[in-house]
């Protein structure tokens, strides 16, 4: 079957229109496209195509730090300006500090992400596996977006995803994804809007 690349364009733009709270397709187009690569270390237990698979997905999901299209995550072979690893827990260390063997970090280019902590989720974490899974990578990638650690603005309130929820999140409860006032300090130094 061929497909007409601008009937694709049209139907995506139909489907982000419906989906979203977004009023034009200028979402669709990316300005800023991001590279990185998928790497492992230390022979993780977890399934790396599944790994890959989901990092691709957090990525590319709007309620991130895509600002809903207008920065584009591109998987390349080499040459990325993202190192996105899954690394088991006793070489973590091998990034420098601030890694450290219980938790997922971000290190110059790498964003390493604890095999343990993929498969397990953190002691307390009250959503399921898959919501952390996108949790941690939406994490460590802030920071590699040049996001510092936040607090929790009170209690019952959401955590703001730059909290070390892994940690605990009390008085906070679980979130997965940035908040709004996240998305337009990563969006700023981008130079892009949030959408």
């Amino acid at each position: 079957m061929t497909v007409n690349p601008t009937r694709l364009v049209v139907a995506l733009c139909v489907a982000a229109l419906a989906l979203t709270s977004l009023t034009s397709c200028e979402a669709v187009t990316p300005k800023v496209t991001i590279t990185y690569e998928i790497a492992f270390k230390g022979s993780p237990a977890a399934n790396h195509q599944q790994f890959a698979d989901h990092v691709a997905k957090t990525l590319a999901d709007g309620r991130g730090w895509t600002m809903h299209g207008r920065i584009r995550y591109r998987r390349v072979t080499s040459g990325a300006r993202m190192i996105v690893w899954l690394v088991r827990e006793d070489h973590m260390v091998d990034f420098g500090p601030p890694c450290m063997h219980l938790w997922s970090c971000r290190s110059g280019k790498n964003v390493a992400i604890n095999d343990t902590r993929w498969r397990t989720a953190a002691p307390g974490w009250s959503l399921g596996l898959d919501d952390y899974q996108h949790y941690v990578v939406e994490h460590e990638v802030g920071h590699w977006m040049g996001q510092s650690h936040a607090k929790c603005g009170g209690s019952g309130q959401l955590a703001p995803v730059m909290m070390q929820q892994s940690k605990g999140v009390a008085p906070c409860k679980n979130l997965v994804w940035p908040l709004l006032w996240e998305r337009k300090q990563v969006a700023a130094r981008w130079g892009v809007s949030v959408g």
